[in-house]
């Protein structure tokens, strides 16, 4: 046998190891995982109340995994450091992101140097839970019907302000939402966060804003200020003595929400991801852990697979849109 023909038959048996531990590698992988402790990344600063999500999941994460679950807080540039790490981390499980939807399918649109496409760029695992928003105003607004404020806003479009906390939040792109909807024209004063926007609310300096249920409900237990609305079909059970946006009327808005989710870089093996979604499905039975997140006003779902990444598609396409109409 010639050197040459050697030579041949060995770099053919070296292509098929090669492609057999290719075809190994990812069940292998699944297999041993997970090897490590795995970091549960944050795009907001500790004490927030999706950090404070991620710290009440990590122990039962951890739990179901058998590994330390660790939160790592990113925050800036309105999640997109977050989406970044996660995006370019190695796609074997070991890096996940706990997501507030709005920096997933709201605030990127605005972002003209971010290097993230959420919705291609990470691996959509599992909705987890969802939470409401309210349409709270100011006490000078507290005894006002939907249709007077229409009216006077149309009247005179400075006659009233909403705030938001950021241009492209998820706050300021709900309001537009529902400005369409009913057709009012109201001008929105752009705000560094909620506190500040709080503080102006209740001295009746700003009149209307789109808050979570857990931020709104003590105001409106104390009867400090008012609401129009909550958006979605039916009443929170919650604050029932709020309508829903569709008792008064108001459609389109029925899936206007925020949710929680867990993510992972794209290409992360389909074995883990399914370790992940059985994972999730399990700690999601726990009663306290349901009882603990319906504490902070938010309702526990499972929502994994096509469905999830369906509805991430859904929400992106539909900030999307009213960013566009809002924005140019």
């Amino acid at each position: 046998m010639s050197g040459s023909e050697m030579n041949r038959r060995e770099f053919m048996a070296s292509g098929l190891v090669c492609a057999a531990g290719l075809a190994i590698g990812a069940p292998a992988l699944a297999a041993s995982y997970p090897s490590k402790p795995i970091r549960l990344v944050v795009a907001f600063a500790p004490g927030g109340a999706t950090d404070t999500v991620a710290r009440l999941v990590s122990p039962y994460l951890s739990e179901a995994l058998g590994t330390p679950v660790i939160v790592e807080n990113k925050p800036g540039a309105n999640g997109a450091i977050a989406n970044s790490a996660v995006k370019n981390a190695a796609p074997d499980g070991h890096t996940l992101l706990l997501s507030n939807s709005s920096f997933i399918v709201a605030t990127p649109h605005g972002a003209t140097d971010a290097d993230v496409n959420p919705v291609t760029d990470l691996k959509h695992i599992v909705m987890f839970a969802t939470g409401r928003l309210i349409l709270l105003t100011s006490p000078a607004l507290k005894d006002m019907s939907l249709e007077d404020i229409v009216a006077q806003s149309k009247a005179d479009p400075r006659a009233f302000a909403n705030a938001a906390p950021g241009i492209g939040s998820i706050n300021e792109l709900a309001f537009e939402m529902f400005q369409r909807a009913v057709g009012s024209q109201i001008i929105t004063a752009q705000y560094a966060g909620t506190g500040p926007i709080m503080t102006d609310l209740l001295a009746d300096r700003v009149n209307m804003t789109v808050a979570a249920e857990a931020s709104a409900e003590p105001y409106l237990k104390e009867d400090s200020l008012g609401a129009l609305c909550t958006f979605g079909a039916e009443r929170s059970a919650f604050l029932p003595d709020v309508p829903s946006s569709r008792e008064l009327g108001i459609e389109g808005l029925d899936d206007l929400m925020f949710w929680n989710g867990l993510h992972a870089p794209a290409g992360i093996p389909a074995e883990i991801v399914v370790q992940l979604e059985e994972a999730f499905a399990r700690i999601l039975e726990n009663e306290n852990l349901q009882q603990r997140l319906a504490d902070m006003r938010l309702k526990t779902v499972l929502l994994q697979g096509e469905d999830f990444e369906r509805r991430v598609q859904q929400d992106w396409d539909m900030f999307g849109k009213i960013y566009r109409q809002t924005h140019g």
